[in-house]
């Protein structure tokens, strides 16, 4: 933890610990995912809060920290030589890993989109869907790719011919592995290795492409004499929930095992809380069939619009939500989205970005939604 120390005597001395005024959090400087973090760059004037509380007074003040002068420089070297950029996208989170910040720094390179824990989405959702569901959002974004790869570290078939795809479309170039934080690209090389025959003198390094002050690091995995595959640091995308809590809390929302549909009846005045996390109301139109589609670990119950505040701060005080994360200690932690359905008939999808999503039949509904300041709720087809 981040502390003062002033020694009073031989044998004791009095600490001082300092607060996020913001969250409460004690600001410490050791790990980045746990409550009250400080980076390097802000240590001198913190000014009493810790990075999240930061960023989420300041958001004009998110992009720098996201993506680095190296990292930008990295990536335009990488489009001028002609580089094979492989954009890792999760499959059950299309909303957290296809971003706008890293795709317009992309957009004009040679693009192969890889999209990783295909495993993970329940049974109902068919490939074509998910296909089609990479394509809208790269497309919304400017990206055309010149191929989708489905893939999972737990399909030995697909990560076996994963070199051949790469091979494929590279050109005889270098190939960057680039996404944000929480894909599984670390985990897709981990795999890719265990089939990596390297037939070149040189060995897998780690090296820094960066500039003083600006540190960037790699992994160098020889592909031939001439061509090398990059394994890029996750850009962190602050618009999504798994960067507003604690690593402890982190475990249990990221899904582990494949996602099961949870069908739900939510009447007008009624919703549903996720954990001690969110939750949202339906406020208008008839009842609604939901399927909600979360983490097993993510305890969903039924909650009544005039008693919601009360019972999510009990949830999230009395341990009897779960999953809980002490980044979120009553609804001062929420900011309010409301989205409306159209009334078609036509299915949607309402997503809190790097969470879960909802998904049902349109017919003008309104929905108000209670997530995490900064974390990004949004209405899909």
């Amino acid at each position: 933890m981040r502390s003062t120390y002033k020694k009073v005597s031989g044998m004791t001395a009095e600490i001082k610990v300092r607060r996020c005024y913001g969250c409460g959090s004690t600001l410490q400087n050791a790990d980045r995912y746990e409550p009250g973090y400080v980076s390097a760059q802000r240590q001198e004037n913190d000014e009493g809060l810790c990075d999240r509380c930061y960023k989420l007074r300041n958001p004009g003040a998110q992009t720098s920290q996201v993506i680095t002068r190296s990292f930008t420089a990295m990536i335009r070297k990488a489009i001028e030589s002609q580089a094979l950029l492989c954009y890792v996208i999760d499959a059950f989170s299309l909303d957290s890993s296809v971003v706008s910040n890293l795709s317009e720094l992309i957009r004009t390179g040679r693009v192969l989109a890889l999209v990783n824990k295909v495993d993970l989405l329940p049974a109902n959702i068919s490939n074509e869907e998910l296909l089609e569901g990479v394509k809208s959002r790269l497309s919304a974004q400017g990206i055309s790719p010149l191929a989708i790869y489905l893939t999972s570290i737990n399909d030995e078939q697909t990560i076996r011919a994963l070199r051949s795809e790469l091979d494929a479309h590279r050109d005889g170039k270098d190939i960057y592995l680039i996404g944000t934080q929480r894909v599984g690209k670390s985990a897709i090389v981990n795999e890719f290795l265990k089939y990596y025959d390297n037939s070149t003198d040189r060995t897998v390094t780690r090296e820094s492409l960066g500039e003083p002050g600006d540190d960037l690091v790699v992994t160098a995995i020889p592909l031939d004499e001439d061509s090398t595959l990059y394994d890029t640091p996750g850009v962190f995308e602050p618009t999504s929930i798994v960067n507003q809590i604690d690593r402890r809390t982190l475990k249990y929302v990221l899904p582990r095992t494949r996602v099961v549909a949870r069908n739900f009846t939510v009447k007008p005045g009624e919703g549903l809380v996720f954990g001690a996390l969110s939750y949202c109301l339906l406020t208008s139109a008839a009842k609604t069939d939901v399927e909600a589609y979360f983490s097993s670990d993510v305890q969903i119950d039924r909650i009544r619009a005039e008693r919601a505040q009360e019972t999510f701060t009990s949830l999230c005080q009395d341990g009897k939500g779960h999953p809980a994360s002490p980044t979120i200690r009553d609804t001062d932690a929420l900011a309010e989205t409301v989205l409306e359905v159209p009334d078609d008939g036509l299915e949607y999808i309402l997503s809190i970005t790097g969470f879960g999503r909802l998904r049902l039949k349109g017919a003008g509904q309104t929905f108000a939604f209670y997530a995490p300041k900064g974390v990004r709720v949004l209405l899909h087809r």
